[in-house]
């Protein structure tokens, strides 16, 4: 119904949320595009016009996920990765300020994954 062009469509999508009336942002595994690519797509609705308007978050040249995996922006703009069924290493986890990690989680054994990783902010005083 959007007429999403193909390089904006995504492909065994994870973790979809929706942020005021008309964002939705997605970890999109990218198992159906060539190269395998995962990436963290945004997109505005606009339900009147039925339009969606993709926006690229995040998307490393050399990242894919076969499976699972999540994605959150904070308020200040930094995205927290989960990478879930990461294939390339062992990264299970990444935070990014402005296209730069700042944080990266590894796991010991390379075929292990993890299904999401979220933030949790502490507790108030």
């Amino acid at each position: 119904q959007f007429n999403l062009p193909d390089e904006a469509r995504t492909s065994s999508q994870h973790y979809v949320t929706v942020e005021n009336d008309d964002t939705i942002r997605v970890f999109d595994n990218g198992n159906g595009r060539d190269p395998q690519l995962t990436r963290i797509m945004q997109y505005v609705i606009n339900t009147n016009e039925m339009t969606a308007a993709p926006t690229v978050l995040y998307a490393p040249a050399d990242k894919f996920s076969a499976m699972c995996g999540s994605a959150q922006v904070l308020a200040d703009g930094t995205l927290v990765i989960g990478w879930g069924g990461a294939t390339r290493d062992a990264d299970c986890l990444s935070v990014v300020t402005n296209g730069v990690t700042q944080m990266r989680v590894t796991l010991a054994d390379p075929t292990d994954f993890t299904y999401r990783a979220v933030y949790c902010p502490p507790p108030p005083p």
